[in-house]
């Protein structure tokens, strides 16, 4: 039998495979704006580490240079700002400066 085409001896399941149609539509329709948007060039990181030829990203080197002389020197400093700031991005970017 083929499950796809509606059954009138069970009317939910007509229901439920509609449901799954639709939703397998949608999941369709959103894999493809996803796909377009990656082609699309940089976008805006809203988890983990910066990429600068795939993220937009603001010029902190001038910063970044000042904190290295400052761990070189063995001083301390604290990055404390708000969630989304840099502060994962910031410390990978200072690992990798060593």
């Amino acid at each position: 039998k083929n499950l796809c085409r509606p059954y009138r001896a069970y009317p939910k399941l007509n229901e439920v495979w509609s449901n799954i149609i639709i939703s397998y539509k949608i999941c369709l329709i959103l894999n493809s704006i996803f796909s377009l948007m990656n082609t699309m060039g940089k976008e805006f990181n809203i988890t983990g580490i910066c990429r600068l030829a795939k993220h937009y990203m603001a010029d902190v080197s001038d910063k970044l240079a000042i904190a290295f002389k400052m761990i070189e020197k063995g001083d301390y400093f604290i990055i404390n700002r708000p969630r989304q700031y840099g502060k994962t991005t910031t410390l990978y970017s200072l690992s990798s400066m060593s």
